[in-house]
């Protein structure tokens, strides 16, 4: 898994706060990090996966801290995919497979 990805998934993981609020404002920070640590040259399905996890985290909560960690756990993975498919990470391009 990506460190950057792994770490934040920890430190999510290792919130205590059981006022949604409250996590809100912690998760929302560790988030901001993660997408500075990833940077700006992601692919556009990369920063639309990111775009839809800060909606649901900050702008539409369910105000429910396991379901939000859940979500946040399974879409996290599909970035993950995202990112690993992307010429922009680095990972399996293949120069002689895109003319």
């Amino acid at each position: 898994m990506n460190e950057n990805i792994l770490n934040f998934m920890k430190a999510l993981r290792a919130i205590d706060e059981a006022d949604y609020g409250d996590f809100m404002r912690k998760a929302n920070l560790y988030f901001v990090d993660l997408e500075g640590a990833l940077g700006s040259e992601i692919s556009d399905r990369a920063k639309l996966k990111l775009s839809e996890i800060h909606d649901y985290l900050q702008f539409k909560p369910d105000w429910n801290r396991e379901n939000t960690l859940h979500r946040i756990s399974k879409d996290i993975l599909d970035l993950e995919l995202i990112l690993d498919e992307s010429p922009a990470s680095g990972h399996d391009f293949h120069p002689h497979l895109h003319p």
